[in-house]
């Protein structure tokens, strides 16, 4: 694998280098990190954890790979100035485990409760007594029925509705419709008279 420096700037105010560059790997993997992080130290004269690789691609249908990396001076300046994940990346910081509970724990901790406990603890929150809670669930109930019967008589009339209005359209039908329909009536009682 070679590393070709393309590019080199000094940022004297944050007290770094950015370096972009370009790593040819000819019959080879992609190279991690941690091979061209050294590489990049050897080539530049410092030590492996002050490189800090911000980005890296392969390049497709090449065996190329591009990239941007930060040397600091000092690695206090790189923990006060990077990211965490950059950090992660670099392997400078590591990840934060979360806690897995153990199946042990769990059962420790959720008790088993019968389902009439916890009717029993849903009326103490509410502060009501479960006879109370039946009185109204009955009266839902009873209303529930009231409208359905107003919904059912309110489709009834708006079918009403919808045949008078078929009657009104045919009454306002064309001229022209009215003699076919007509013309269509004489023919079919001519039809029976024959018959």
């Amino acid at each position: 694998m070679e590393i070709e420096i393309v590019s080199r700037k000094e940022n004297m105010v944050i007290g770094r280098t950015e370096v972009v560059f370009k790593a040819v790997h000819l019959n080879e993997k992609t190279p991690k990190r941690s091979e061209i992080k050294e590489k990049l130290a050897e080539l530049l004269g410092v030590s492996k954890g002050n490189v800090i690789i911000d980005n890296m691609k392969p390049e497709f249908g090449r065996p190329e790979s591009s990239g941007y990396a930060k040397v600091y001076k000092n690695i206090e300046d790189v923990k006060g100035l990077e990211s965490d994940y950059i950090l992660m990346r670099n392997n400078l910081l590591e990840k934060k485990a979360k806690e897995k509970k153990k199946p042990e724990e769990e059962g420790k901790e959720k008790e088993e409760v019968k389902p009439e406990q916890k009717k029993e603890e849903k009326t103490e929150k509410k502060g009501k007594k479960p006879e109370e809670e039946k009185g109204k669930k009955e009266e839902g109930k009873e209303t529930e029925k009231t409208e359905k019967k107003e919904e059912s008589g309110e489709k009834k009339k708006l079918k009403e509705e919808k045949s008078e209005k078929k009657d009104k359209k045919e009454e306002y039908k064309k001229p022209e419709e009215k003699e076919k329909t007509e013309v269509k009536e004489k023919k079919a009682e001519r039809s029976e008279e024959k018959k």
